[in-house]
């Protein structure tokens, strides 16, 4: 039987006659095997890559910290340049499929310095600073001891803020042991941060003020603030209450804006002579407080000293913790004389005289107080009266007078002028003889127009006999400081005159000319 068949290479099918079976050509076969083999390779593939992304992610998802912190300070709070120590934890999450062994903890807003004595507390891990700002903790596994599911590395350091703000906490967990590589990172429960310290400046206050007055030193004796001035450290904290805070530094000097009164240092603790002392509080046994100096007794103090004539003087307590402002504390002046006398006494002051003009002065008050009364007098303060014009010629040299007394009392002030310095002043005769004060408060007095009255604290003094004085004090339902001239007279002192004033209250400082 013969038979017949049409080439394969024109695509045509072929048929056996004998048979009558179709035969489909052999390429046609080949390339739906290959199609088939195809399709099912981008199947497996597609398979293979679809596990791979599962375990990936399920990899990078299980790796799980977090991180907590203690600060050993009241409210766990820091202070302004006050050491504390943080102590870290990381925690690596029981459900983590890695063990880690490396991290980064970071402290914003503060520099590296603010970072000191850093302590690896997890055996074969080592934790130190990184030198760039802000300020890092880098711990790493030394050892071979990473820390796995379900363990805890631990860690501390000493931090000192150097100003008020807050500090949050970050962290990053690696699980190579020397913190490099991508893609080994675990993940922080905690967010972006693991929380936040507040640092709160320190507040400074006089808890014992300078005297109003002080001795002036003399012949190398040097008359002490007494009671010693004392500044106590306090921070208020988030519950709003005061807390005293011990050992902060505080420095004690002169409040440049007022003048130097000649400070001199006379206590133990720092160079003899010293105008500014440091001291720390606590360091007596007072609890946040700073005392400058010791004793009790006036003739027994030691401490700061003084020896520039002067009023109007302030000391000036600064300290790092409480930040760039320092605390002024309230006025005193350093006079040529203080006498004290008992309560329901009369107390009167030694008789100075001024080195400018001769002019002599004394005081005397009543002292009511049971605390017994001071009382300051001094020529050569330096004050400058609005009325000294008033009174002197170019060719006159004042030189006011001061008084005063931390208690209040009634009292009188006596200056006996010199002959050489009356004849300087315009309208001298002993009636007549002008008195410019001034005053801590208003007092009724007149401008260098007789008949004038004015409410400033400066002025020339009324007689107290005079009717305008006495109309002026009935129009007054409550006669503020009354300052008046009781007394005009001849003195036997160089041929001069005297005048006596008079005022219902020595408690104010006044100036007198």
């Amino acid at each position: 039987m013969r038979t017949v068949s049409v080439p394969n290479d024109k695509g045509r099918s072929s048929m056996s006659k004998a048979s009558g079976a179709l035969r489909l050509p052999q390429h046609t076969c080949l390339r739906s095997r290959r199609i088939t083999l195809a399709a099912l390779a981008v199947a497996a593939l597609a398979v293979t890559a679809g596990s791979a992304g599962t375990i990936a992610a399920a990899a990078t998802q299980t790796k799980f910290f977090k991180t907590t912190y203690t600060v050993n300070t009241t409210n766990g709070e820091l202070l302004v340049d006050t050491p504390a120590t943080v102590g870290f934890t990381i925690t690596n999450s029981s459900s983590s499929t890695q063990p880690f062994g490396s991290a980064e903890v970071t402290l914003s807003n503060l520099p590296a310095s603010a970072l000191s004595n850093i302590k690896a507390g997890t055996q074969g891990w080592t934790a130190s600073s990184l030198t760039s700002s802000p300020a890092t903790i880098l711990v790493e596994n030394t050892s071979g001891t990473a820390i796995a599911p379900g363990g805890s590395l631990t860690f501390s350091a000493e931090v000192t803020a150097p100003a008020a703000g807050s500090v949050s906490i970050s962290t990053v967990v690696k699980q190579s042991n020397n913190f490099n590589g991508s893609g080994n990172d675990f993940i922080d429960l905690n967010g972006s941060t693991d929380g936040t310290i507040q640092v709160e400046p320190v507040t400074l206050v006089f808890t014992a003020q300078p005297n109003t007055a002080l001795q002036q030193s003399a012949n190398g004796t040097y008359y002490a603030f007494c009671p010693p001035v004392a500044v106590e450290a306090y921070y208020s904290s988030t519950s709003g209450s005061s807390v005293p805070v011990d050992g902060v530094a505080v420095t004690l000097s002169y409040d440049p804006a007022d003048g130097n009164p000649g400070l001199y240092w006379t206590g133990s603790g720092a160079t003899k002579g010293a105008s500014s002392v440091t001291m720390t509080t606590g360091s007596t046994g007072s609890t946040g407080v700073a005392v400058f100096g010791s004793g009790s007794a006036p003739s027994a103090c030691t401490g700061f000293a003084a020896t520039a004539l002067g009023a109007g003087y302030q000391l000036l307590a600064t300290s790092p913790a409480a930040g760039t402002a320092g605390v002024a504390s309230n006025s005193f002046a350093v006079v040529t004389d203080l006498t004290t006398c008992a309560n329901s006494s009369t107390c009167t002051s030694s008789t100075i005289t001024s080195k400018a003009n001769g002019t002599q002065g004394q005081a005397t008050m009543s002292c009511g107080s049971s605390s017994g009364c001071t009382l300051a007098t001094s020529f050569g303060l330096d004050q400058a009266l609005s009325c000294d014009s008033a009174i002197t010629s170019s060719g006159a040299t004042p030189d006011e007078y001061y008084v005063d007394s931390a208690q209040a009392g009634p009292g009188s002030v006596t200056l006996t002028f010199t002959k050489k310095f009356v004849d300087q002043i315009p309208n001298n005769g002993t009636p007549l003889l002008p008195v410019c004060a001034s005053a801590g408060s208003d007092f009724i007095g007149y401008s260098a127009t007789p008949g004038s009255p004015t409410t400033s604290t400066e002025g020339l003094l009324y007689s107290c006999t005079d009717p305008t004085y006495e109309q002026l004090l009935q129009s007054q339902s409550a006669p503020p400081l009354t300052l008046c001239v009781s007394s005009y007279s001849k003195s036997g002192f160089q041929g001069g005159e005297q005048v006596v004033i008079e005022s219902n209250e020595l408690g104010d400082p006044m100036h007198m000319i």
